[in-house]
């Protein structure tokens, strides 16, 4: 995967992350009130796709394999990450 496909990845992973994790609050203040907990995991796997996107576009590795590889990891736990801690991303995950 080239380093521009793995940019492509993370951006839109981001923003689909974005968009998922403001669907789960608006459900999570409709049904439960406010969840603080869920809440605060969900933020730091933003901000760990946020990261791995910018990995992508500055990382400074002496080989483009190795920043790829990198970047890539860091985009898969973050995503991993969020799956796990939103009710709305494990239908995302099952589908």
């Amino acid at each position: 995967m080239s380093l521009k496909n793995l940019h492509r990845k993370a951006f839109w992973l981001f923003f689909a992350s974005a968009f998922l994790f403001l669907v789960s609050l608006i459900g999570i203040i409709a049904l439960f009130g406010v969840t603080i907990r869920a809440s605060v995991v969900e933020v730091s796997a933003l901000l760990s796709l946020l990261f791995a996107w910018i990995m992508t576009r500055h990382a400074e590795s002496p080989s483009e394999e190795i920043r790829q590889w990198k970047a890539q990891e860091l985009a898969d736990e973050a995503w991993r990450l969020f799956l796990l801690s939103n009710p709305v991303g494990w239908l995302v995950w099952l589908w």
